[in-house]
């Protein structure tokens, strides 16, 4: 995956992370995966013994599953799971998180990766925002981005986040597309809430749009016929 740096404020920087998954509204089923969890042996990711063994197939199905395929490539069968917490909220396999849980940056255990923890490139993304690709950038003891929560648009449904983890670091101050090694990740959905628009304004200097669904006229004249006929129903059996 390749990112382009560039050292300018927030809302100039998350508008050049390069993105090659188109903008859709996904919502991993986290009952399947749990079942799926429960038949293998796998309860929950904090099972060591079995996470070691097992937590990268699973990684790589929950990809999949939540469109992260095409964008992630061949890569994605070597990808390891990353531990990752907002607060006391564990962020496994596609795990949904409010905002308000999301408002301060997440703290990731790299053990399973192996090495030094300052030779590691994290990044928070999401290829659904039209306001903000890239949430988040430390490379070593250098934040490159500061960090801005989640902000899923009022009325568009669950976001996809990808926290992502490469091997190596980007030198502070270049601007040219740098491609590190992809070595492991972690993904979770979030969908609208009051904070979202505190977020908007305060870190990217933009308005909270609010979406909503147009239904057609012939639509909108069923369903108040239907609520006229309910209601009329409803007045006739309070004297029964």
């Amino acid at each position: 995956m390749a990112l382009r740096r560039c050292i300018t404020p927030a809302r100039s920087c998350c508008t050049r992370f390069l993105s090659n998954t188109p903008t859709s509204d996904h919502l991993v089923n986290l009952e399947d995966i749990h079942k799926e969890w429960k038949n293998s042996g796998l309860q929950h990711p904090r099972a060591p013994a079995r996470l070691k063994s097992h937590g990268a197939m699973f990684l790589e199905r929950s990809l999949v599953h939540a469109g992260f395929g095409k964008q992630l490539g061949d890569k994605i069968n070597r990808l390891k799971p990353v531990e990752v917490t907002f607060g006391d909220k564990l962020v496994d396999f596609g795990t949904i998180i409010t905002p308000t849980q999301a408002l301060q940056p997440p703290k990731l255990d790299l053990t399973s990766l192996g090495g030094d923890g300052n030779n590691y490139t994290v990044t928070m993304t999401t290829p659904d925002s039209p306001d903000c690709r890239l949430h988040w950038c430390v490379s070593g003891d250098a934040t490159l981005q500061p960090y801005i929560p989640p902000t899923p648009l009022r009325g568009t449904g669950f976001y996809r986040y990808l926290i992502s983890v490469y091997q190596g670091t980007i030198n502070e101050g270049e601007e040219e597309v740098i491609s590190l090694p992809l070595v492991g990740c972690v993904h979770f959905q979030c969908s609208w809430d009051g904070s979202v628009g505190r977020t908007l304004a305060r870190d990217l200097g933009v308005d909270e749009k609010v979406y909503v669904v147009q239904r057609s006229k012939k639509i909108e004249e069923d369903a108040a016929e239907r609520l006229f006929k309910r209601r009329e129903w409803e007045m006739k059996t309070e004297f029964m």
